[in-house]
């Protein structure tokens, strides 16, 4: 690669890295405002062309991993260092800097958007694959994302370390976890054409079974 490529390249790095300063709050705020709309329109995202897929909003991956650096700053410049970096104990041993944090938090929650959609298919007697996967789980990126803002983002705000030993980060996620309910609930009845209560049957299972992974962890590290 000549320097004018490379040039080229920075340029366009650039301008993508500047542009999720703005479609970053813009989706944010359309998952605030709407967003079971905002999880439904990634099927029609995906049938666009690569090149106009999320071209006003941030491709939901991408959003879950923006929603978590931008949480872990805050937390670094309000409340410093988790415990989960500077404690010894259980399993925490093992994350031993903020990269390996972030990594951590980044597998706990692209788990629950994976358990959705293994959740969906599953309903729909559809086949475990990456083509039949894509869609829910992308659209599941968009709720892990704002469950990390929930959840996480009012820890701060209540000035408290993110620990999982403390009680009060259990009532938050608690609360956090009612309304991913009541948003799965409703995402799995449009998208099963079932009732509420039959859709809300399919999120508690869900998150039953995220639940089922994410505490012994939790404990573990504690």
């Amino acid at each position: 690669m000549d320097f004018f490529k490379l040039i080229e390249r920075l340029d366009e790095i650039l301008y993508r890295v500047a542009s999720w300063l703005l479609f970053y709050p813009i989706t944010m705020w359309r998952m605030i405002t709407s967003p079971l709309k905002t999880m439904q329109s990634v099927v029609g995202e995906l049938w666009q062309e690569e090149a106009k897929q999320f071209d006003d909003t941030i491709p939901p991956p991408l959003f879950l991993l923006l929603t978590i650096i931008i949480v872990h700053a805050i937390e670094l410049g309000t409340a410093g260092e988790s415990e989960l970096v500077t404690s010894t104990r259980g399993l925490s041993r093992l994350i031993s800097s903020d990269s390996s944090l972030i990594f951590f938090r980044i597998m706990m929650f692209s788990m629950l958007a994976l358990a959705a959609a293994l959740r969906l298919n599953r309903a729909k007697g559809l086949p475990v694959d990456s083509e039949s996967l894509k869609a829910p789980f992308y659209a599941q990126c968009y709720a892990a994302g704002f469950l990390v803002l929930l959840s996480d983002g009012v820890a701060l705000l209540a000035e408290r370390h993110l620990s999982f030993g403390d009680p009060h980060y259990y009532a938050i996620l608690g609360a956090s976890l009612v309304w991913l309910l009541a948003i799965e609930a409703r995402w799995f009845a449009v998208q099963l054409k079932r009732s509420f209560a039959q859709g809300l049957v399919q999120a508690a299972i869900m998150i039953g079974v995220w639940a089922l992974l994410f505490l012994p962890v939790a404990y573990l590290l504690h």
